[in-house]
């Protein structure tokens, strides 16, 4: 069984990270608005969606949003992801989606 994060968890990994750290840098970063952090699953067409929204100030978690979106995978992406069919047997289909 694979167990996979969160988006939210591995976006917080990430972050927190030594290498990836806003810490490294001398100067705090700055934004002018709220990041927006979006990331899709899949080969062909889209399986996963994702996003986080961060605080521009904090870059704590405002809101976020995740869904899978039904596609007939033909056990092509299990490998890599770990979603397989019956995972999206329930998932909106993609226009339903947005």
């Amino acid at each position: 069984m694979v167990t996979r994060l969160s988006l939210e968890e591995e976006f917080l990994v990430r972050v927190q990270a030594p290498q990836h750290s806003i810490a490294r840098y001398k100067k705090p970063m700055e934004f002018k608005k709220d990041i927006l952090i979006i990331d899709f699953e899949g080969l062909k067409e889209p399986v996963q969606i994702g996003a986080v929204l961060l605080d521009k100030e904090t870059l704590v978690k405002k809101d976020s949003f995740s869904t899978y979106i039904f596609a007939d995978l033909k056990d092509k992406i299990k490998v890599v992801s770990g979603i397989s069919q019956e995972t999206l047997k329930d998932a909106p289909a993609q226009a339903e989606v947005g």
